[in-house]
Formats: C-alpha cells, structure tokens, sequence
C-alpha cells in the first residue's frame, strides 16, 4: 500500500484513487492524474485515455492526456478544444491538460493494465528529439523512477483500481485485505 492516495468516506471506507508516483505538480498544485482520467472516459468519444505530468521550465510539469478516440479523429485541434471544455466544466483549470494528443490504441499488458510508464518514456524521448536535450528531463525522470519502472516486473494483475476497504473495529483504523 505504499505510495497510494486515498479517501475515507462517510461511512469509514476507503477508497484507494491514485498513486503518489503519478502525482502532477504543476504551479504548486497536486493534480492527481485519475481524476482527469475518470472525466475523461465519460465521454462516449473517448474509448481509453492516459493522463501525465512532462516537465516544464516554468510550471513544474505540464498535464498531458493521450486519448483513444471510439472513431477515427480528423480535426485534432477541434477535438481538443471540444475536451478542454468539457473537463473545464468537471475539474479546476489548473488540472485541464494543456497538451492532448490523440492515437489509435495506448500501451498495455495483456492483463489490460496500463503501461504508463512507456507513455511517460516515449514523450520524453520526443520532448528530447525536439531540442530541450539538456539533459534536465533525464534529471526529472531519474527523480521520478521512470527509468526504473520501464524495465519493472508486471503489477500483480488482481488489484484493482479501485479497491474498498472496511475500517477496523477502531483499534487499528483501517484493517487492510489480504493480497
């Protein structure tokens, strides 16, 4: 359970939303990347989507989103702009990603999990190729365990992501679930 952000409800559960290694600061503020996700897919034009902080000279990091569009898009910026709207409408302006880039599938094990981690690594190359190759984004990525995460081993593929728990009988707090 290290290094996952959560919330306890009303009634003593827990909700288990993020981890802290995906955390974006950008400006000073937390912006946990499964928030935008969970908007995001609620659009019947988004069939799968990533959310990740790349880091910026001025802010800290900059939110990125990279969707899988349920059909084929022909005006990326439209698309865009049509998104942006939307999350600004369900989430600070702050959280609403500054860069959208859209692609036919994302990266994932055959469990489905998600390889963000190829996604953090192939936009940083590109941010690299592009000529901001003064090493500060290997820096910030050493900083981030990225390069670590590429060559991990596969999460287990039983969590979820989103598991609830019930709360202890007030000794302990929270009484955690077998694995």
């Amino acid at each position: 359970m290290l290094g996952d952000i959560g919330r306890l409800d009303g009634d003593g559960y827990l909700y288990l939303t993020d981890r802290k290694n995906f955390m974006i600061i950008s400006g000073g503020v937390n912006i946990y990347p499964q928030e935008i996700e969970n908007c995001l897919i609620e659009r019947p034009s988004v069939a799968d989507c990533a959310v990740f902080g790349l880091p910026d000279m001025e802010v800290g990091q900059v939110v990125v989103a990279v969707v899988q569009p349920s059909e084929p898009v022909t005006d990326a910026k439209r698309s865009a702009a049509f998104l942006t709207v939307f999350l600004r409408e369900r989430v600070g302006g702050v959280k609403v990603p500054r860069i959208f880039h859209f692609r036919p599938s994302l990266p994932r094990e055959p469990t489905c999990k998600l390889l963000k981690h190829k996604l953090v690594r192939e936009y940083l190359d590109m941010v690299e190729k592009a000529g901001a190759g003064d090493g500060r984004n290997e820096r910030w990525m050493r900083r981030q365990g990225v390069k670590d995460r590429c060559n991990s081993p596969p999460a287990s593929a039983a969590r979820e992501q989103q598991a609830v728990m019930r709360p202890a009988a007030r000794s302990s707090g929270v009484r955690m679930l077998s694995r």
